[in-house]
């Protein structure tokens, strides 16, 4: 049942995702603060994006970004920041995984650190 689901799914997906998205625009398009609730909608949707490529990715992530022992990936509504951050936190993190929370240290300092959530 599981895998009709994920069929049903991903056919909505392709089907619903940019009308949706193009509508959203449209509609924020006519509010007073435009900028502020775009960025708003687009973290929402990386948000997402992120928590359900912890899932995808969860056994390539495991094999390749932590050492034995380390905190796993693809636990349901958690970002791969946040295992990522976690792992740091434990000094479990490959050479790969290392490299990978570096990148998004580029782009935001302490990325992972600051994206651990705790209720997951």
């Amino acid at each position: 049942m599981g895998f009709v689901m994920y069929i049903v799914s991903l056919a909505l997906s392709v089907i619903l995702f940019v009308p949706a998205v193009l509508f959203s625009l449209y509609k924020l398009l006519l509010k007073k603060n435009r900028l502020g609730e775009m960025n708003s909608y687009f973290s929402k949707l990386a948000t997402g994006r992120d928590a359900y490529y912890n899932v995808v990715c969860a056994e390539l992530f495991n094999a390749f970004f932590i050492q034995k022992g380390g905190y796993h990936f693809g636990k349901r509504k958690e970002t791969i920041s946040s295992a990522l951050g976690k792992n740091q936190e434990r000094n479990k993190l490959t050479k790969l995984g290392i490299w990978f929370s570096g990148i998004l240290s580029i782009i935001d300092k302490d990325h992972c650190l600051k994206n651990i959530d705790r209720t997951v």
